[in-house]
């Protein structure tokens, strides 16, 4: 079989003459067919099928059946293989684009990511900081529909466009609005949802768009929720539409939050979503940015009973005091 990679079939008095008394006897073997499983025309494990009662072997009905059983498990090995390798790669792009620099001049941050499963482990949400020059820092979270590999590569391709149109010197929504025309070529039926900002760190002022991505919120110094409720269109939806911007200030002692829609719509088993709400009173502990995150997590899994429905990204960012 090794040689022909073909059926290999033993029957009558082949069985005596090929294998050991006590095998044939343990097994009551009569005749025995052996079908090869193949992976790139080369064989990596067979089938062995015994009949206990027949020695003339087996029926054209039976081999047939076992012709089709051994292609389907060389198909499932093979798509097992290739997932494995789509997961590997997908993961490794992941984790590369959720790595942010140790610290940054002039702010405080802390940031987490967590998915759904283990076996969905590779979502489109992603997150960056980043120094523009001296004076300002660029702030990324989005979430690309899908997930794997075309949801990863597209998220490549995201969070570079933004970095380099930032800076170009670009504004955030001019930022969004050019992106938005590189990945309308690139995206196919997948979409994105970001929010980009650009805080100058000297004076607080936070510049920024959103597109389409749930509104960011600031917990002031005084325990006071502002949300920055300035929405533009989705990333990679439609070539024709205006991207907008805002701004506001950041003083110290203010927190900005960001998150993707996993954190506000993971609900309970009765359905009811931890919401807005929910995160802006989770947000009235007075954590700093670098513990918030993790503290927002843990307050969403206990709502839910640590059944999480997406994958989520949790983003804090504050001044540094002087």
């Amino acid at each position: 079989m090794a040689q022909t990679k073909e059926t290999f079939l033993i029957k009558g008095q082949e069985v005596a003459s090929t294998l050991e008394p006590a095998i044939i006897e343990a097994f009551r073997i009569r005749s025995m067919m052996l079908m090869p499983i193949m992976r790139r025309r080369k064989i990596i494990a067979a089938l062995r099928f015994v009949n206990s009662q027949v020695s003339k072997g087996f029926t054209d009905l039976q081999v047939d059946f076992a012709a089709k059983l051994a292609a389907s498990l060389s198909l499932a090995l093979e798509n097992a293989r290739l997932y494995g390798m789509e997961h590997h790669i997908a993961e490794t792009l992941q984790e590369t684009l959720l790595i942010t620099p140790q610290e940054l001049p002039g702010i405080s941050f802390g940031h987490l990511y967590h998915s759904a499963t283990e076996a969905a482990r590779i979502g489109g949400d992603f997150y960056d900081i980043f120094e523009i020059d001296d004076e300002r820092i660029g702030i990324v979270i989005g979430d690309v529909s899908g997930k794997g590999v075309s949801a990863a590569s597209l998220t490549v391709i995201v969070e570079n466009t933004i970095k380099a149109f930032a800076h170009q010197g670009y504004p955030p929504a001019d930022v969004l609005e050019r992106t938005n025309t590189v990945i309308m070529r690139a995206a196919g039926d997948r979409f994105v949802t970001v929010f980009f900002g650009i805080l100058e760190v000297d004076t607080g002022r936070l510049s920024y768009c959103s597109g389409g991505h749930p509104p960011a919120l600031i917990r002031r110094s005084d325990g006071t929720i502002d949300y920055l409720e300035h929405p533009s269109p989705l990333i990679g939806a439609f070539p024709w539409l205006e991207f907008t911007g805002d701004e506001t200030r950041l003083e110290p002692g203010d927190v900005l939050v960001l998150y993707t829609d996993g954190a506000i719509e993971s609900r309970r088993a009765d359905g009811e979503f931890f919401g807005r709400r929910r995160l802006a009173e989770a947000l009235r502990h007075t954590h700093p940015a670098r513990d918030l995150p993790r503290h927002i997590f843990e307050t969403i899994n206990a709502f839910t009973g640590g059944t999480l429905n997406d994958d989520m990204a949790l983003l804090a960012i504050s001044l540094k005091r002087d």
